[in-house]
């Protein structure tokens, strides 16, 4: 009989290989197909790696552990345990799917971006245990941009048009945050970490402008075109679905059409004469001309707080902080205008955050802006609820700081991805437009 404490062992050699080969993707939200590994703390001066050659064996040490996991099942009788290893299994599944299976390194700019922003966003925010730390893994990060963006050109062969689309936004975003950032950075170190400051910032800076420029020479492709044949795989083996992808999206069209028929019915009540859009569009609650909406949203936790706690709800639970801020600037093209992001460790000194994007952006306009706040203003409750308490806050509050190192480390996407269907989203899609829409 194996030791009960054997898969626990490889468990944790499994999430330590993964955070020192990818440890900006583990420790973020952004990546549904990696464990959030809490030893990614320890490389906050280390970017991932997307070398073709460091892929190839990254993805040969996954299907090891993948095997091992499986032989570890084949003898266990413990519920728990095998519990355990299938969610290990899933896991793993995730990351070959997208890595060999899909090959998202091939036709996925954002991926690279994100590394390279999220990254250094990390080592900006994340508790570090003095100035010379935080320094040294700022630099560090900063010094390795240009070669995580320049990795793009070198592995992609073709984009899909939605990604083409949305990374060529994210470049201009990231302009922007890298400026705000090489500002701030400068007001507040010296030495030789500020003469090395402005030659990073510069090689950062032509980098993205180079991978926009390789991205204006490819053709984007019809979206249907990339990981269309993978799906199925993803369902049933990182998923865990024991359903199709054909009973699921015959479940969202029959979502789609009960929910069209609830709001027609909710608004003969209300109001016969008009469209349910209309009475929607035209709802506009008491707090809709408050000036701020961050302060809005903050005091509303804190009303939720009080709810569950009346209700019994554990004050560890519910009072793990959680701060409301704008969405990061170079996040906003591609991430909800409202979504929750988990801090990745039980570290009191690393926040959790409750995004809202108030502008947009470059492409943005003041009446859209203004329309952007009447959303927020009019879905405060909702959105609050569902991405704080008792939504994808607490869920991650608890998830943190559970015994077991597997459930602590390894969230479910089909929690998670929840989270994406936030107003930014959706935006785009006209209220008078037929569905379903399934909006992630």
């Amino acid at each position: 009989m194996p030791d009960k404490a054997s898969h626990l062992i490889l468990a944790q050699e499994y999430f330590g290989d993964l955070a020192r080969r990818f440890p900006v993707m583990c420790a973020s939200d952004e990546f549904h197909f990696l464990p959030r590994a809490q030893a990614a703390a320890n490389y906050y001066d280390k970017l991932d790696d997307l070398d073709s050659l460091a892929i190839k064996a990254g993805i040969e040490k996954m299907k090891s552990f993948q095997k091992a996991f499986a032989r570890l099942e084949t003898t266990e009788k413990d519920l728990e345990t095998r519990i355990d290893l299938q969610v290990l299994q899933a896991n793993v599944a995730g990351f070959i799917i997208e890595f060999d299976k899909k090959r998202i390194w091939q036709f996925n700019p954002l991926l690279y971006l994100k590394i390279a922003f999220i990254g250094l966003d990390h080592a900006l925010t994340k508790p570090a245990g003095d100035k010379a730390e935080f320094v040294n893994r700022v630099l560090a990060r900063l010094s390795g941009a240009h070669q995580v963006l320049g990795q793009a050109q070198k592995n992609i062969t073709a984009v899909p048009a939605t990604y083409h689309q949305a990374s060529r936004s994210m470049v201009g975003d990231c302009r922007r945050y890298l400026e705000r950032v090489a500002t701030d950075l400068a007001a507040r170190i010296s030495g030789k970490a500020a003469t090395m400051l402005p030659i990073y910032v510069e090689r950062t800076a032509v980098a993205l402008d180079d991978l926009d420029r390789f991205l204006a020479t490819l053709t984007p492709r019809r979206d249907r075109d990339f990981a269309v044949k993978t799906l199925p795989q993803t369902l049933k083996d990182h998923f865990l679905s024991t359903r199709s992808v054909s009973d699921i999206y015959q479940m969202a069209v029959e979502d789609w059409h009960a929910n069209l028929a609830s709001l027609e019915k909710l608004k003969s009540k209300i109001d016969p004469s008009s469209s349910w859009q209309d009475l929607y569009h035209g709802y506009f609650p008491s707090e809709i001309d408050r000036s701020d909406t961050i302060s809005l949203y903050q005091e509303e936790i804190e009303r939720l707080r009080s709810f569950f706690g009346r209700q019994g709800f554990t004050a560890e639970g519910i009072e793990t902080p959680v701060e409301v801020a704008e969405t990061p600037e170079y996040l906003r093209s591609v991430r909800g205008a409202a979504s929750f992001a988990a801090a990745f460790t039980a570290d009191a000194g690393e926040q959790s955050y409750f995004y809202i994007t108030t502008h947009l952006g470059g492409h943005n306009t003041a009446t859209a802006d203004i329309l952007l706040k009447k959303r927020f203003h009019r879905e405060f409750k909702l959105l609050t609820a569902h991405e704080t308490i008792p939504g994808h806050h607490l869920l991650d509050s608890v998830r943190r700081k559970l015994d077991n190192p597997v459930r602590r480390q390894i969230e479910s996407p089909l929690f998670t991805k929840a989270g994406r269907l936030t107003l930014n989203t959706c935006s785009s899609i006209p209220d008078t437009s037929p569905g379903p829409w399934i909006c992630w």
